[in-house]
């Protein structure tokens, strides 16, 4: 059953352009011309479920603008407009006489632009949303489109209501190894989705392939009407791979999973038959098997059959496996689709849920790939790390004594080893262990195990933002092989890139009544995207102040609201987090954890100095920039002077609006709409994008572990000091 949530649109402070203008006027009871009101459905997607029993939640809901288009019979628009959906409720329009159907789309990152180029119907169809990054189906919100019925014979004031449907499908996948040999071991490496659409047309097409026979298999050609299908080469429309981050969890029968979920455009390939008459053609081998085995055991062809459906999605699960002694480098694939034997479609609007439980290495399952493993081998995602500090999570196997080590770590003292996920230095007169960062690790076992690589920031002198373009890669290489060999090592190569410059100027600060001049840095890589603000339903003296002082020190705004997050302000105003029995900041109002908030994504990118297991309020260098500092990054954008991920979206700036303690709303946060710089307010629940940044003159620290150091910035800045004047 589908539910739908009623969102209505008000007419107050709207953007309205019409293609043609026609007045209102009435002949008796005869409607001509005149205004009506838009309801706007947006429906839940449809729940296909792959061995799963808890649907889980649904996809997002939101709408954040709205673009209503008005066609006459012949396809002639007669009326468009558009508005940003913060704080309104409902959108009237005003329909002309010729009035037929209204298109409505929500969610388009330039409505503007759609609106100004559509002028007939045929323009619409030709609209699509294109993508620059595979995870951006999603941008906190979904692209949606839907038309209502019939217009023509409405009267003034009536309600016409349109169910929207997302261009986009999600998935929610959960994969747990559960193995029939309990001696068997699987470490996963890697979870990801290949072949991912760059495009969707906004106006659903339908236009399906036909049957292919001859011999077996017996399928459909799947559908044209896909956008990539438009172009005389699709592959080249096609993402290669998105690395998913899986979330571990244990579920009440202490099963251990791996959680991950990713958004996509349609790519309907086709399907196998399952007819009666096919069956035997298909699956050769099932003739005498019950209906239910036939299912059950038909997905082990899936994979083989997949060279039929060309660019079909998969999802690959990447890692080693041991039994009995010999020890494989496997790969799962499992094809998408609404069933996990005969389907290669991936429908819009949907909400796709998979459970994929690995229980052997078998060769008759051919959805796997496995090598036999001798030698010593690694597997870890260590290409193009970000210019602030990383922490990569490696898969080692081994089978005797073995070493790891960064090759010529005089050279690379920036890239380290240890057993911890966490960053632990090595002090002086201190004991050594694993745990501690170090430049060589050994072990006197064999086996699969973890261990992580940790690179310290990449923060270069340059003279100005011109350079950036010329800044290298930097490259270390950290080596392995099995303890007393005298082999070659083998190589695993870390790429770090360097951090980009940006000047801030601003003319006249009204705030300090000075001319700001300053100088940061910036990465480039979004590790996540699209999360809320945090601090919902909160308000300090502290955040209440940054609303004017915090336009644009965005280092300063970050270690205040951290300060205020964990401990609260003056006369007695709480904190906004606090630990629970797990030692998890949680907020205080709505249980928001403070790790899945903006703030707590950039406290991430910062390093514990000084050992103590925090990130001390001096140890933060790496910030949520204010809201003039991502102006500055557009600029510098337009500009050609630096690139990094999600360019054309939203992002959230540390720089907070009014709050509301009192719970009606969950507060504001000042945003940039990067492509343009156009600053806003909008809800502090709202997802989207957050980017690091780091100030030019902050205490820098170390390159290595190797040694103490003090964070103490007193003396270079301190918060309440103002950066400027600088000529």
């Amino acid at each position: 059953m589908k539910l739908k949530i009623w969102i209505t649109f008000l007419m107050a402070g709207l953007l309205f352009s019409a293609c043609q203008e026609d007045r209102m006027e009435k002949d008796g009871q005869s409607f001509q011309s005149g205004k009506v009101t838009v309801e706007l459905l947006a429906g839940r997607s449809d729940v296909i479920e792959s061995r799963v029993t808890d649907p889980g939640t649904e996809a997002d809901q939101r709408i954040e603008n709205a673009l209503l288009f008005v066609f006459d019979t012949d396809g002639n628009c007669v009326a468009k407009q558009w508005m940003e959906m913060e704080g309104y409720t409902t959108q009237e329009i005003f329909l002309p006489s010729s009035s037929k159907y209204i298109h409505a789309i929500c969610n388009l990152m330039d409505p503007d632009a759609v609106m100004s180029r559509v002028t007939a119907l045929e323009d619409l169809e030709a609209e699509a949303v294109t993508l620059t990054e595979a995870d951006e189906a999603f941008k906190g919100k979904y692209v949606m489109y839907g038309k209502s019925e019939d217009v023509s014979s409405l009267t003034e004031g009536t309600n016409v209501q349109i169910e929207v449907q997302r261009l986009a499908s999600q998935f929610q996948v959960a994969v747990s190894f559960q193995p029939t040999s309990t001696d068997d071991q699987f470490s996963i490496s890697k979870i990801s989705v290949k072949s991912l659409p760059k495009g969707s047309w906004i106006v659903p097409r339908d236009v399906p392939g036909g049957t292919v026979t001859g011999g077996e298999p017996v399928y459909t050609s799947g559908n044209q009407g896909d956008w990539m299908q438009s172009f005389s080469s699709p592959a080249g429309r096609y993402f290669d791979e998105l690395i998913l981050s899986p979330e571990e969890r244990v579920d009440d029968q202490s099963v251990k999973w791996q959680d991950v979920s990713f958004s996509m455009f349609e790519n309907r390939r086709g399907s196998l038959s399952t007819a009666t008459d096919d069956w035997a053609a298909n699956w050769p081998d099932l003739a005498n098997r019950t209906d239910d085995e036939k299912k059950q055991f038909a997905q082990l062809w899936k994979g083989t059959y997949a060279a039929n459906f060309e660019n079909a999605t998969y999802l690959s699960i990447e890692g080693m496996y041991q039994r009995m002694g010999i020890t494989y480098a496997a790969e799962y694939k499992v094809f998408l689709g609404a069933d996990n034997f005969s389907d290669y479609n991936v429908e819009r609007n949907k909400l796709y849920k998979y459970e994929v439980i690995i229980r052997a290495i078998d060769d008759m399952d051919t959805r796997i790939d496995k090598e036999d493993l001798t030698a010593m081998t690694i597997q870890a995602s260590t290409e193009g790390l970000d210019a602030h500090c990383n922490v990569v999570k490696a898969l080692m196997y081994a089978s005797s004594a073995w070493e790891i080590w960064v090759e010529d770590p005089d050279e690379h003292p920036w890239l380290e080893l240890s057993m911890s996920g966490e960053y632990h230095p090595k002090m002086v007169g201190a004991a050594s262990s694993d745990d501690q960062a170090a430049f060589r690790l050994s072990g006197s076992e064999g086996g699969l195990r973890y261990f992580y690589i940790h690179t310290d920031e990449y923060v270069p002198q340059v003279e100005s933002p011109l350079a950036n373009n010329s800044l290298p890669v930097r490259r270390g290489r950290i080596a392995y092989r099995k303890q007393g060999s005298t082999d070659e090592p083998s190589y695993l190569t870390v790429t770090q890139y360097p951090a980009q410059m940006v000047v801030l100027h601003i003319g006249y600060d009204v705030h300090t009544m000075k001319e700001v001049r300053d100088t940061f840095y910036v990465e480039r890589i979004l590790e996540r995207k699209h999360m809320g603000w945090g601090f919902y339903h909160y308000w300090s003296f502290i955040t209440d102040d940054l609303i004017a002082s915090g336009q644009w020190d965005g280092l300063s705004n970050t270690r205040k609201l951290y300060d205020v997050a964990v401990n609260g302000d003056k006369w007695g105003v709480e904190s906004a987090y606090e630990k629970n029995t797990d030692g998890i900041w949680v907020g205080r109002k709505d249980k928001e954890q403070l790790n899945g908030m903006a703030l707590g994504y950039i406290l991430e990118k910062n390093r514990d100095r000084n050992g103590n297991g925090e990130i001390d309020y001096n140890e933060i260098m790496w910030y949520m920039p204010a809201a003039k500092e991502l102006q500055a990054l557009s600029e510098a954008l337009d500009e050609n002077h630096v690139v990094f991920s999600g360019s054309d979206d939203y992002f959230h700036s540390s720089t907070p609006s009014a709050a509301d303690p009192a719970g009606v709303t969950p507060g504001f946060s000042y945003y940039v709409r990067m492509t343009d710089g156009k600053k806003g307010v909008g809800r502090r629940d709202r997802d989207y994008n957050v980017i690091a940044c780091r100030r030019k003159n902050a205490w820098k620290g170390p390159q290595t572990g190797e040694v103490g150091g003090s964070v103490n910035d007193a003396g270079e800045m301190e918060d309440e000091e103002v950066i400027m004047p600088k000529k």
